[in-house]
């Protein structure tokens, strides 16, 4: 029996919706049994404790002993305190380790600050977003980014979430290499254009179009964009958690034209997301940390439904372009809206969907394992 494992230390549980460190896991989970470790940011370890086996995948969570000073003052990312709670936790992992008969093959790392898990394991670093640009302080960014150089430069080797990144982590190491999101439908269910126009005439004979975004509902969303939707006739759509209060963000009258849906996933987000017109990715371009926001997991589920896919001017979506995305500045927001919320046509249709079949979980999962060498044989 294969005792080799992955391990995955993340921020985030395994239980919220798939994301790319769950999706991560389960395309690792096709070669290894996964250990999906969730680790509270900044926080002592104590103990690791198995929660609950998904297939393959070991969900284990980590006991804390209160909270740490990272989470205050200056002392925030200060070195010696990522060292000390690190090399606590891989001693922890290590006991977990021999005590199963588990053998670690690699340990993927979500956090920037960690290269000191590199001193007791096989570690590759998947940098998913540019955190420096989240700290607001400059100190406090500078010494992120110094952190994160120190752990690219350790790491057997880096995982770039899109090109924006991989540039940024090639300047520390040659070990760097781009793996893109994808997504979970079944290429096979994916509706042809001859099918979409049935559904279109079913379900789009609605006189007022309808835009959709899914996602987190924050303060990273270009707001002037979406209010000018709803004033120019949109009906909006949000799918996802809501981390602020949208009165302070619409009036009254704009409150009435939006609904909001708990996150789906599956057939059931799919099938949601077909009865729209048109599909956003409207974030806040002028926001540091949206810079290098690039074909997130939502991309590649709109492009499943070969409808219109229409994103503010971020860098990744402007270099793509038409047919897949339409990338436009927030002033040519609401009029490119409604040149777009109308039938699409074969081509464009036909595009986005092969397209969508190319970039599945599954491709994804062949890409990562010719990255890590895996030998699935």
């Amino acid at each position: 029996m294969d005792t080799r494992v992955f391990v995955i230390l993340s921020p985030s549980p395994y239980s919220e919706i798939p994301r790319f460190r769950q999706q991560l896991a389960r395309q690792l989970s096709n070669y290894r049994k996964v250990l999906y470790i969730v680790y509270p940011r900044f926080c002592c370890p104590q103990s690791l404790n198995h929660i609950k086996s998904d297939g393959r995948i070991d969900v284990i969570d980590v006991t804390i002993v209160g909270c740490s000073p990272f989470t205050s003052g200056s002392s925030q990312y200060l070195p010696w305190q990522c060292n000390s709670y690190f090399s606590r936790l891989s001693l922890l992992l290590s006991e977990y380790l021999s005590l199963h008969d588990l053998q670690l093959d690699k340990l993927f790392t979500f956090f920037p600050n960690s290269s000191v898990l590199s001193d007791y394991f096989s570690t590759v670093y998947v940098c998913n977003d540019n955190f420096p640009l989240y700290s607001h302080l400059g100190f406090r960014k500078l010494l992120l980014g110094a952190l994160e150089k120190e752990t690219v430069v350790r790491c057997s080797l880096s995982i770039a979430v899109g090109d924006v990144l991989e540039t940024k982590l090639k300047k520390w190491s040659d070990r760097v290499y781009s793996l893109l999101p994808g997504h979970e439908f079944d290429p096979d269910t994916l509706m042809s254009y001859d099918a979409y126009l049935e559904y279109s005439r079913i379900y789009h004979s609605r006189h007022q179009p309808v835009a959709t975004f899914m996602g987190n509902i924050d303060a990273r969303l270009e707001f002037s964009c979406l209010r000018d939707l709803i004033d120019s006739g949109f009906r909006l759509q949000l799918i996802g958690n809501i981390a602020i209060n949208l009165s302070l963000h619409f009036s009254q009258i704009q409150l009435k034209s939006i609904q909001v849906i708990n996150p789906l996933t599956g057939d059931e987000l799919l099938a949601f997301l077909r009865s729209s017109n048109l599909l956003l990715i409207p974030y806040n371009t002028h926001l540091k940390m949206m810079q290098a926001v690039q074909f997130n997991n939502k991309f590649f589920q709109y492009l499943a439904t070969g409808l219109p896919i229409m994103a503010t001017s971020l860098a990744g979506y402007v270099r793509l372009g038409p047919p897949l995305v339409y990338a436009v500045d927030s002033n040519q927001f609401s009029r490119t809206a409604h040149d777009l919320a109308v039938l699409p046509s074969r081509a464009d249709y036909n595009r986005r969907i092969s397209f969508a079949k190319e970039n599945t979980w599954a491709v994804r999962g062949k890409e990562l394992a010719k990255i890590l060498e895996i030998d699935d044989h």
